[in-house]
């Protein structure tokens, strides 16, 4: 309860924070201009035929010339009417980020420098990208895949092993709001993903433990 407890206070004090900065009691302002800046301009870019860039995108620039209560507004406003007008475009953007990150290697290692010209460096870079790519894809498949067995299987009967498999299918999910983040938001869900893998193994007679 003391670890629960903690989790709450820290979140009210993000919120008084806010409070005090901006004048309004909430969590964060972040999810509204994330939904705006990614998927629902990835969407956009879709309907108008135009190639999506994260980093030079005119909606966000656009966006960052009003106040944060002025952007949720806008926000407000561009969710509504792409809902209505714009839902195939919509899906499109949340399936393709959500593969982008599945299947990618971690950003961290592609933007390695060779400053010390190691000879090395060309081939541990390859081998660090290669190594996060595919463990992103293995742990990703299972974590999906076991959660929806543990659901399944222990939805009446084992509270703590259906939050783990709700909270995977939870993070791996809202991954595809944002695009180009590789295993940023999967990577969290890997010790998650490790319990259910040893639950589900423990139910297999080659690595049940012994009978005395």
């Amino acid at each position: 309860m003391i670890v629960l407890y903690s989790s709450i206070g820290l979140c009210l004090i993000q919120a008084i924070g806010i409070k005090y900065q901006f004048g309004d009691f909430t969590i964060s302002y972040i999810d509204s201009v994330t939904f705006y800046n990614y998927l629902f301009s990835k969407a956009d870019c879709y309907r108008k035929g135009t190639d999506f860039d994260q980093m030079n995108n005119p909606r966000a620039d656009y966006l960052f010339t009003f106040k944060v209560h002025d952007q949720k507004k806008i926000v407000k406003a561009d969710i509504i009417e792409q809902l209505q007008n714009n839902k195939i475009n919509l899906v499109k953007a949340y399936l393709h980020n959500f593969v982008w990150n599945t299947a990618s290697a971690n950003v961290v290692p592609i933007t390695y420098s060779n400053i010390n010209n190691s000879k090395r460096f060309e081939i541990t870079k390859s081998f660090l990208i290669w190594l996060t790519k595919y463990q992103n894809r293995i742990m990703t498949i299972l974590g999906i895949v076991l959660s929806l067995i543990m659901i399944r299987k222990y939805y009446k009967k084992d509270i703590f092993l259906l939050f783990v498999a709700v909270f995977i299918l939870y993070i791996i999910g809202i991954s595809g709001i944002s695009s180009n983040q590789g295993d940023r938001f999967h990577i969290m869900t890997y010790p998650f993903t490790l319990i259910l893998i040893a639950n589900y193994l423990k139910s297999k007679p080659f690595f049940a433990p012994p009978q005395k």
